[in-house]
């Protein structure tokens, strides 16, 4: 081992990684929409923290591409167009049916239990017309099912999809009528996704995940005004 190693001294999580963690969860989950501007100030002040770290965390946002940079260096979400839209989703198609026909093998009874229970809030917010705990219980089931792929690689994948797909997510709450069940379709692809990894059962298991994200894409295709 070579002596003039200078290493810094190893932390379990710095503030950058945190505050990344907040700002990546926040884009995934839809808290900030197509085209809003994100200033570092005001984030900061969020957050509770001091502009460094913010900044610091946008960097690397923007670098991921969840980001870009507008000339007077303010970060914004970045808008989507219906081909980008369209590649996003057959990314996904790929990646999160790969990632349930791992869960098949390696899912537990309890972790069953916990997605369920997850699925049923997601459904009571719907009832209530509860958006974020909508857009927080089918993050919390997709991502609940991916953990137990037993993939880190895959998951890791799968979440910079989300990060970018996830400033969408909120616009059917927002635009959507009486007659449209791009909500209640899901909690039920959601019911067939449970179903088929109890019974273990990978085509099926695949095939519902697929019907969930090409439902809701079609939905989007139909109302959404892409850039």
């Amino acid at each position: 081992m070579p002596e003039n190693l200078n290493f810094a001294p190893m932390v379990k999580k710095t503030l950058q990684e945190q505050i990344y963690n907040e700002l990546q969860a926040a884009l995934m989950r839809g808290q900030f929409l197509p085209g809003e501007v994100l200033t570092i100030r005001a984030l900061a002040g969020a957050l509770g923290t001091s502009i460094a770290p913010v900044r610091d965390a946008l960097q690397r946002l923007i670098a991921e591409r969840a980001l870009e940079i507008l000339p007077n260096r303010s970060a914004y979400v970045p808008l989507m167009s219906r081909s980008e839209f369209k590649e996003l989703t057959i990314i996904r198609l790929k990646l999160e049916s790969l990632a349930v026909e791992l869960a098949v093998e390696y899912i537990t009874i309890e972790q069953l239990d916990f997605i369920r229970k997850i699925n049923e809030e997601m459904n009571c917010a719907i009832n209530k017309s509860n958006a974020s705990k909508i857009l927080e219980r089918n993050m919390e089931f997709h991502f609940s099912i991916y953990r137990a792929a037993k993939s880190p690689l895959l998951f890791k994948l799968i979440e910079s999809l989300w990060v970018r797909i996830g400033p969408l997510l909120v616009v059917p709450l927002r635009e959507i009528t009486s007659n449209d069940t791009v909500f209640s379709d899901g909690f039920c692809n959601h019911i067939k996704i449970i179903n088929a990894l109890e019974s273990k059962n990978t085509i099926k298991a695949s095939n519902s995940i697929i019907a969930d994200i090409q439902e809701t894409a079609e939905w989007y295709h139909t109302h959404y005004n892409f850039n």
